[in-house]
């Protein structure tokens, strides 16, 4: 009995201590802290100046041209999981109170967000800190593992003389659910973004879907607002926090007007019973044949769909199982058109 109660006060005693020294167990802590009148904070790893802030900026900055962008999507500071490693833009990233990703002399990463400037000339700044040397994860070890979590650094990236873009990004935090791929969004024609309100999903078409953390994009894809959510057997992620747009000019020209029916069209997709009405809007039946098929995430044709009244046909899904299906319309100009959409019963 009075060895028990030793051990338990010398427990006691050490838990005191270790606290009284400073010494933390923690993989991942947040908080808000204040820099200097120098603009110095985190241990003068983070650098706020008038405008600025130093680290690998969560923005898209100008490339090799006018009207051109590269970076990384504008993450919020709470969708930041995993902490980007490369700037990769060669003409420098954009200024600005963005979200920025530092690594610190004692090779540990933490993601800062200013929030406000005080009247002494001081920032008032959010961060998230790994206390573990080189490890890139932002949030906390016991994370839930139940959530549809989002696609990680998605990084954007065009062809000067081409015009065509790149998307790559890394996977989302491992999960309990069953990752398929994502889906590339854009807004649907018409639709005017309100950047001042929550997105809306409704205001948004799929574009295109990748099973890989890589999609190439033609010009057309690659002009305005976009977003990446991935897609798991028992649904989606949440859209990107953070409006980000992509804005690439092919010599000179506003793609927007020179690739009509890339633009122009798009496929409409209606339930019915025993299947879905997809028709191709607005497409003129005289201007040639069109060609529909559907595939799944493998790449597999499931169906090649007649087509009816010139643009429409009706894809039958009797015995069909439940997943995400990639939509693809061949224009009698060779060019296509895809549209992603998830099956469920």
């Amino acid at each position: 009995m009075i060895s028990e109660k030793r051990n338990n006060l010398l427990l006691k005693v050490t838990g005191i201590l270790l606290l009284g020294a400073g010494v933390s167990f923690a993989d991942y802590i947040e908080g808000i802290d204040t820099t200097d009148a120098n603009g110095y904070g985190l241990d003068s790893a983070l650098m706020v100046t008038a405008n600025d802030i130093n680290g690998l900026k969560y923005h898209l900055g100008p490339g090799g041209g006018a009207g051109y962008f590269w970076g990384l999507f504008t993450y919020s500071f709470d969708d930041i999981k995993i902490a980007a490693t490369e700037q990769l833009n060669p003409y420098g990233p954009p200024t600005g109170f963005y979200c920025s990703v530092i690594k610190k002399k004692d090779n540990t990463y933490s993601k800062v967000q200013v929030l406000k400037k005080l009247a002494d000339g001081r920032y008032v700044f959010q961060y998230g800190t790994n206390t573990t040397p080189n490890d890139r994860m932002l949030e906390k070890l016991d994370y839930d593992r139940s959530v549809r979590y989002k696609p990680n650094n998605v990084y954007s990236t065009f062809g000067y003389m081409t015009g065509i873009g790149t998307l790559t990004w890394e996977p989302p935090l491992p999960n309990n659910n069953h990752l398929l791929g994502y889906i590339y969004y854009m807004p649907k024609r018409g639709v005017f973004i309100d950047t001042t309100a929550p997105i809306n999903p409704a205001q948004w078409d799929s574009i295109a879907f990748s099973d890989s953390t890589r999609l190439t994009l033609n010009p057309a894809q690659s002009y305005g607002y976009f977003n990446l959510v991935a897609v798991y057997t028992e649904g989606k992620s949440d859209f990107l926090q953070g409006w980000t747009f992509r804005n690439c000019l092919l010599n000179g020209v506003n793609w927007t007007s020179s690739s009509p029916n890339r633009l122009l069209n798009k496929i409409a997709v209606k339930k019915t019973d025993g299947g879905f009405l997809i028709t191709l809007q607005p497409y003129r039946a005289n201007t040639g044949p069109l060609s529909l098929a559907v595939f799944n995430v493998t790449g597999v044709g499931v169906a090649q769909i007649p087509v009816i009244k010139g643009n429409s046909a009706i894809w039958k899904t009797d015995n069909l199982a439940e997943g995400v299906y990639l939509i693809r319309a061949k224009l009698p100009d060779k060019s296509v058109l895809t549209r992603t959409m998830v099956f469920t019963r």
